[in-house]
């Protein structure tokens, strides 16, 4: 058992509540994503916060400055911060989902713990991402579709380094590209939409000095708010693909079980 989605010790309950999981279909991975992100909001929340304060930050400097910090640049200083919170939010998340109480520091601490590979895999999901959706919205997609489960495998399955993490995410979703389209790529497509839409008509409404800082802010706090969601959809989704492929439930089921166990 020593790539189950564990922190660093194996619990006894942890693994029964797992194991009690059933296989789900996609809108139900979504749903109980989002109720685990809405049951445990505030820890959750808490856990993004600190890696996404440079990014209120950039949002204020960049908003005070006439010429815009070019698109690369503001892509790899997204990619680095958006990357620490998901996969601290996502540990958080990972513990609430085996009944471990929620705990935002110690999320944050394995993400730092593991911020290389985390940050690596990130940037290369974020980077081939924006260049699939410039080149052609398929690729794109297809892109982030392959890499749904980056950049939080490093912090669920230690210890991954980038490279693995990303061969790992292709290999989990492999067969289920589908799965995770419509479990991952559309709600995550749809923030960062709602994103773009909100910044924008804050700007507008406001006018371009007040609304261009407000609007930074309105999409920081987005960021902020929906991390939480995407964050336990991708844990969720996790689970379910090591269910389907490689029956981890039996495997968590067994361990619950056995005697030898640490309770």
């Amino acid at each position: 058992m020593s790539d189950a989605p564990q922190s660093e010790e194996t619990h006894a309950p942890a693994a029964a509540r797992i194991a009690a999981l059933r296989r789900v279909s996609g809108p139900e991975i979504v749903d109980e994503g989002i109720q685990l992100a809405r049951q445990n909001y505030g820890a959750l929340v808490m856990a993004a916060l600190v890696p996404l304060l440079p990014y209120f930050g950039m949002d204020l400097w960049t908003a005070s400055r006439r010429e815009a910090l070019g698109t690369w640049p503001m892509l790899v200083f997204t990619a680095v911060w958006a990357s620490l919170a998901d996969a601290s939010a996502a540990r958080v998340a990972m513990d609430a989902l085996e009944g471990r109480p929620p705990d935002p520091v110690r999320g944050l601490r394995t993400a730092l713990r593991r911020a290389w590979p985390v940050v690596a895999s990130g940037l290369y999901r974020a980077i081939f991402g924006l260049v699939g959706l410039t080149l052609l919205l398929v690729p794109g997609l297809y892109l982030l579709s392959v890499y749904a489960l980056i950049p939080i495998l490093p912090v669920l399955e230690s210890p991954l380094g980038g490279w693995r993490a990303l061969r790992r995410s292709a290999a989990l979703t492999r067969g289920a590209r589908r799965l995770t389209f419509g479990t991952y790529v559309a709600p995550y497509a749809f923030v960062f939409g709602a994103n773009m839409v909100l910044t924008q008509l804050t700007e507008e409404i406001l006018g371009y000095r007040i609304g261009h800082v407000l609007g930074g802010l309105v999409g920081s706090s987005v960021a902020l708010a929906t991390t939480p969601f995407i964050a336990a959809i991708q844990v969720r989704l996790y689970v379910e693909l090591r269910m389907r492929k490689e029956a981890i439930d039996i495997e968590w089921a067994l361990a619950s079980a056995s005697p030898d166990a640490v309770a």
